[in-house]
């Protein structure tokens, strides 16, 4: 098994999750000379828990490809019980700012690192790119603003085309609506703002395309460097989309104990329902889990997108040339 490091030390984190769960970030690093590019991995799962097939196989594609990547583990609220706000994104500048301070012992070049970032993570990576300076981040010598981000399928916005549950579950219900307004991330957008790639599939069924485009016009209008790259077919959630994404069990969740221990907290408090719409009134935990398999089931089936697959070339080839136009070295 790899290892997880722990974000926070005994105190410093306060998000009251279940059990003994803290935020961490576990790396796959690369042999031979360096110093190489870094990339941070941010899964998706609409900030109530973090998918599996959004981390170790994207992992190992960037490592295949000269970087060092690193999966993060951050805060999610599967029971809707204490609103996410600013705790994952602290987990996020906290996970770069170890990258940073491990860069000798990492062989990372610490002025190429970069994140990617799935569905709500992409939201995540998202808010990192335009909240870097802001002071609900914690201070730390350590700078945390990326040097390149990718964002896929992201959640953006926090308003009309917004994925509901991914509001829900990051600034409570009913919400605050200067925190609505910072987490609209098209609203956010300043020159300043990381350069990003984004890519969306036209028919994605859970997050609008709308929110890649709303996100590609800001950056355009603040003079950001930026790609956007609309795929015609293809549903939310498809990770690689190539042969190994299409046979993975869809569903499987890295924070998977945080979400078994959840899912048994709002059985017991006959909150099922409000967290599972598909479950009937009063079920079990066994009924809910039960359930929440057979949707993941529902999900297999997938077949490999050619034109999908493409978009770690395209995200590397986006990065040499940001940090190219930079000045940094372009290849490893």
């Amino acid at each position: 098994m790899r290892e997880q490091i722990p974000l926070w030390q005994p105190g410093e984190y306060r998000y009251p999750a279940p059990g003994s769960f803290v935020p961490t970030l576990t790396p796959y690093l690369c042999e031979g000379p360096g110093p190489k590019p870094a990339i941070l991995l941010v899964p998706g799962g609409g900030y109530r828990y973090v998918s599996s097939e959004e981390g170790e196989m994207v992992a190992e594609a960037f490592r295949a490809m000269g970087y060092h990547a690193f999966v993060l583990i951050y805060t999610t609220n599967f029971l809707f019980r204490h609103p996410v706000r600013w705790q994952a994104l602290n987990d996020l500048a906290r996970a770069v700012r170890l990258v940073r301070a491990h860069a000798a012992e990492w062989n990372v070049d610490p002025h190429r690192v970069a994140a990617c970032g799935f569905s709500a993570g992409g939201h995540l990576v998202g808010s990192l790119a335009v909240h870097f300076a802001r002071p609900e981040i914690l201070p730390d010598p350590l700078p945390c603003r990326l040097d390149a981000a990718v964002l896929c399928y992201p959640v953006v916005t926090m308003q009309q085309s917004t994925h509901g549950q991914s509001r829900r579950a990051l600034l409570g219900d009913p919400y605050d609506e200067a925190e609505k307004e910072l987490m609209s991330l098209e609203k956010q957008v300043a020159p300043e703002t990381t350069p990003t790639m984004l890519w969306h599939t036209r028919t994605d069924e859970t997050v609008p395309v709308e929110n890649s485009i709303l996100f590609a016009e800001a950056l355009r209008k603040q003079g950001v460097p930026y790609a956007l790259h609309l795929f015609p077919f293809g549903r939310h959630g498809m990770s690689l989309a190539n042969e190994r994404w299409a046979k993975t069990e869809h569903g499987e969740l890295i924070t998977e104990q945080q979400f078994i221990e959840e899912l048994r907290l709002a059985a017991a408090e006959g909150r099922v329902q409000e967290v599972m719409p598909s479950a009937p009134a009063g079920a079990s935990f066994q009924q809910a889990y039960g359930l929440w398999q057979q949707r993941q089931h529902e999900l297999c089936g997938d077949v490999p997108s050619p034109c999908v697959s493409q978009w770690p070339r395209l995200a590397d080839a986006f990065f040499r040339e940001v940090y190219a136009q930079r000045g940094a070295p372009a290849g490893s």
